[in-house]
């Protein structure tokens, strides 16, 4: 009787390590058959890593510390380039100089703050809050700023978001519903009743 012995031999080299620090060696089969979507992989990847460059290619610049709650909204200055305006959780407005990263003014609220937003021409600036009010502020210029409560109005329901309409005397609020209003009116000019849903973001067209 013949009998026929195979015997596999492998050089341990190819897959053990050469110390128990290094990495465990694993195999991999190259070929391009078993592999059909290698080369979209590697383009998908190489388009990730084009994006994470750009993404850090332009550094942290600073931060803005001074807030103790979430900050919620945030709103820059239609005409000083270097102004934003933010609004906490804990009902606390700053007014940011993002040249020197210092807040110029501040002001606090009894309430949770909504929503906020400058008029065109930078003089004023509404706030809206769970308070269901929407307060009107002047902002004084010069070397003391400050925010000066001037007028306020009274909602039927707390609003989420505020925006200014290119005219400076009008402007919106959304929450239960979409109202209207004009700083020359104490009530809305007009409502747009919603079924269910609540508007949480409301900006008008500048065009």
């Amino acid at each position: 009787i013949k009998m026929k012995i195979k015997v596999l031999s492998r050089n341990p080299e190819e897959y053990l390590r050469e110390t128990s620090h290094d990495i465990n060696k694993i195999n991999r089969n190259y070929d391009d058959y078993i592999h059909p979507m290698q080369v979209a992989r590697e383009y998908t990847r190489a388009l990730n890593a084009v994006k994470l460059n750009r993404i850090f290619a332009k550094p942290f610049v600073s931060n803005l510390s001074g807030h103790k709650d979430g900050v919620i909204k945030m709103d820059r200055h239609p005409v000083r380039i270097s102004w934003l305006v933010s609004c906490a959780m804990d009902g606390e407005l700053r007014l940011w100089d993002l040249k020197t990263g210092q807040t110029i003014a501040s002001h606090s609220f009894q309430c949770q703050l909504k929503g906020l937003s400058f008029s065109p021409c930078g003089t004023k600036l509404i706030t809206s809050g769970s308070d269901c009010k929407l307060n009107i502020f002047s902002i004084s210029d010069g070397l003391d700023v400050k925010f000066e409560l001037t007028d306020h109005r009274l909602a039927e329901s707390p609003l989420h978001s505020i925006d200014y309409s290119k005219n400076d005397s009008i402007f919106g609020a959304g929450g239960d519903s979409i109202t209207i209003w004009s700083l020359h009116k104490k009530n809305p000019i007009k409502t747009y009743e919603l079924s269910t849903e609540i508007v949480t973001c409301l900006k008008f067209n500048k065009i």
